[in-house]
């Protein structure tokens, strides 16, 4: 009985054991302890219940994975994904990954995590990486011999060894923290971007192959690239290059340089170029004559003062902004769609040829002129021309929608379909002036243009004017009289022909007079002036700048003055030597502590009252003449050198009484006593006059001859000096040494 059931049971345990391998075999699983890798799992149809668990069946055959964006912590059960070659995890939170068991491998993706360790050693298929914008302070890719593609971008690293790496053909660690880069050994390199790091040198001598060259914001001071003939792209800003040499990479289309310390930069053999970033250096000149498929240019802050983009006809955008620039001829660049050029030096700008222009920015220039009629003003996006005080209107092709639409202007800017027309004058009280002379017709800031600018003589005085803005203008203006009003500061620049100029009884600090070369009479008396140039007014004749604050004034390129006024300033100098010409002179309360107006022998008028003189000298030859003489209340003025002192102590009476007339003021100089030993004869002459200095230690400079009224008749360097075509009568000889001037009386028969 029992042999019979032993032999019945056995069979039966054979086959239960048979089943349970069986079924042990069928439910394999692999542990998935992470919810939100598990759910991506069940969303992809690899599972169905949210237990931890998935079935190993269902996944050791996948060959592609895409879990990015699930908040996934762990990666644990990956290691079953065994047959795994593309796998996506970006945009996690994963802090490690191990794939020593995803051998077949050839593209992952696990950028955007938190990943401060990976494992890659088993992983030798891999081909494509990317570990961007992680933690990672180490990345071991030595053994991924294959690797054509790696980003490894914003993570933390101080080295990365790609020397195995010999087939890279893309490489991207941007913003990490290395100081140094070998990739001498990856000569199949294309692309490599190492940008935002601290590198100051790298040799890509070996990498010829390399197209695209991306290494801006590190420390490199010298960049070659002479051997990478093939480079089409190339990013180099702020680094601290003096100087970039691409002669050598013809086929080059882009190029950034900004902010470095380049001087210059030439780029006339890279005639491909469609884009150039060259803004923030220190270049003086940019020649772009040979970039003919040039389509974007900025080379803002720079030293640029002028720029030619003629050839440049596919340009779509140029920023030229804060340079230097005095002029922008941009008519050929019909293409044109952005111009930025704030912050220069430009007096006019017209964009009426760019019909595709649809943003500007011209602000903070000289713009006195500005035609933005182009046809294209309703589709403009930006315009921007404010900080440009001299702009009183801007062409353009309807008034009303410019003044509607286009409010970054100054006040005082107004839109116009025809700007020529109007003049802009801001003072009321000008323009009522204008108004009651008939040159304008009801208030409104501007005047036609048309009824001024043929005007030759204007008198706008005593009509409590503040701003003379408008005057320039008057262009044909010869005759000014603006005085009793209050101004206080003239630029008559504009105004060339200006042959008159009274603007006394003013609050004027400064009076602007560079262009009125032909300027003859000036009164500007009654100011608050503390300079005066009249250096660019060489033939002024007449010039009252008295009761003002000057405490100096240079008149040497004034030789044709005649009459001077100085009164009431605070001059201690006043050198009067090169006028000749002049006849009447009154510089009354001032500083002076001496004057010499021996060498004018015109002058025929003197009134130097209230001075701190210690020295006078009359003795110009002339004093008979003298219609009036006036030296009072100088106490310390003891002497005073004249023609003929008794003559004058007979005829000039206004003087203090510790004053006395002489012929021989004080104690004569050495030069003074080698000057007096000059001697001319014959005197009188009928023809030729010989100088003789009678000391070796005088050398002649000049001898001049002049007429009684201060004329320059005759000058020369000569000892002997030909009269001949003098008429017969009394000169004065002027003879300038290196120990002085003198003058001495001769007579022509």
């Amino acid at each position: 009985m029992k042999i019979t059931l032993l032999i019945i049971l056995k069979p039966l345990f054979l086959l239960v054991t048979v089943i349970l391998i069986s079924l042990s075999a069928y439910s394999q699983t692999t542990y998935v302890p992470d919810n939100n890798f598990e759910q991506a799992l069940i969303d992809l149809g690899y599972d169905n219940a949210l237990d931890d668990y998935v079935l190993t069946e269902n996944i050791d055959e996948v060959t592609i994975l895409y879990i990015w964006s699930y908040g996934i912590s762990d990666l644990s059960g990956i290691e079953d994904f065994t047959a795994l070659v593309r796998l996506n995890c970006d945009d996690n939170n994963l802090s490690s990954l191990d794939f020593s068991s995803n051998t077949s491998l050839v593209d992952l993706s696990c950028e955007i995590n938190s990943l401060t360790s990976l494992n890659l050693s088993s992983n030798t298929e891999l081909k494509y990486f990317t570990c961007a914008e992680n933690n990672l302070t180490s990345l071991n890719v030595s053994s991924n011999t294959k690797l054509t593609k790696l980003i490894c971008s914003h993570n933390s690293l101080n080295s990365i060894d790609i020397s195995s790496n010999i087939v890279l053909e893309r490489f991207n660690c941007q913003d990490n923290s290395l100081t140094s880069l070998d990739v001498s050994s990856n000569t199949a390199l294309i692309y490599l971007d190492f940008g935002f790091n601290s590198i100051s040198s790298l040799d890509l001598s070996s990498n010829t192959a390399l197209s695209s060259l991306t290494c801006w914001d590190n420390s490199l001071n010298s960049l070659n690239v002479n051997n990478n003939n093939a480079l089409t792209l190339l990013y180099c800003d702020n680094n601290d290059l003096s100087s970039l040499d691409l002669s050598n990479n013809t086929a080059l289309k882009n190029l950034r340089c900004i902010s470095n310390s380049l001087n210059s930069l030439d780029v006339s053999s890279n005639i491909a170029l469609t884009q150039v970033y060259c803004g923030s250096n220190s270049l003086t000149s940019l020649d772009l004559s040979s970039n003919t498929a040039l389509i974007l240019l900025n080379c803002n802050t720079n030293n640029l003062s002028s720029l030619d983009a003629s050839s440049n006809t596919e340009l779509g955008s140029i920023d030229c902004g804060s340079n230097i620039l005095t002029s922008l001829n941009i008519s050929n660049n019909h293409s044109l769609y952005n111009l930025d050029c704030t912050g220069n030096h430009l007096s006019s700008l017209i964009i009426s040829n760019n019909i595709a222009l649809k943003s500007l920015f011209c602000g903070a220039n000289n713009l006195n002129s500005l035609n933005v009629k182009n046809g294209n003003n309703t589709n403009f996006t930006w315009f921007n021309c404010v900080d440009n005080p001299d702009l009183f209107c801007v062409d353009v092709d309807n008034a009303a929608w410019s003044t509607t639409n286009w409010t970054n202007k100054d006040n005082q800017t107004l839109f116009s379909e025809d700007c020529h027309n109007f003049t802009w004058v801001p003072d009321d009280n000008f323009e009522q002036a204008l108004i009651d002379l008939g040159y304008d017709d009801y208030m409104d800031d501007y005047v036609l243009t048309a009824n001024i600018n043929t005007v030759s003589s204007l008198d706008v005085s005593s009509k409590g004017i503040s701003y003379l803005t408008g005057i320039e203008d008057f262009a044909a203006l010869i005759y000014l009289s603006c005085h009793h009003n209050n101004l206080n500061s003239l630029n008559l620049s504009g105004n060339s022909a200006l042959f008159e100029l009274i603007c006394n009884n003013n609050i004027l600090t400064s009076v602007s007079l560079g262009n009125n070369t032909s300027l003859t009479d000036l009164t500007c008396n009654n100011n608050n002036l503390t300079t005066l140039n009249v250096s660019n007014n060489p033939v002024l004749k007449y010039l009252d700048c008295g009761s003002n604050s000057l405490s100096s004034l240079n008149l040497s390129n004034n030789t044709a003055l005649e009459y001077i006024y100085v009164y009431s300033n605070n001059l201690n100098n006043l050198d009067l030597t090169v006028n000749l010409a002049l006849k009447s002179l009154i510089c009354d309360d001032n500083d002076l502590s001496d004057l010499n107006i021996s060498y004018n022998p015109a002058v025929v008028s003197l009134s130097c009252d209230n001075n701190d003189l210690t020295t006078l000298n009359v003795r110009n030859g002339n004093n008979t003449s003298y219609t009036l003489f006036l030296a009072v209340n100088n106490p310390d003025l003891y002497c005073i050198e004249v023609d003929d002192s008794d003559w004058s102590t007979v005829h000039w009476l206004y003087k203090d009484p510790q004053a006395s007339y002489s012929e021989d003021c004080g104690t004569v100089s050495i030069n003074e006593i080698e000057l007096s030993s000059i001697t001319i004869y014959p005197n009188p002459t009928s023809g030729e006059l010989t100088i003789d200095l009678n000391s070796a230690d005088l050398q002649l400079n000049s001898v001049r001859v002049i007429g009684v009224n201060g004329e320059l008749l005759l000058e020369s360097n000569k000892h002997i000096i030909n009269l001949n075509h003098l008429n017969p009568g009394f000169y004065i000889l002027q003879i300038n040494t290196d120990k002085g001037l003198i003058n001495k009386n001769i007579i022509k028969e």
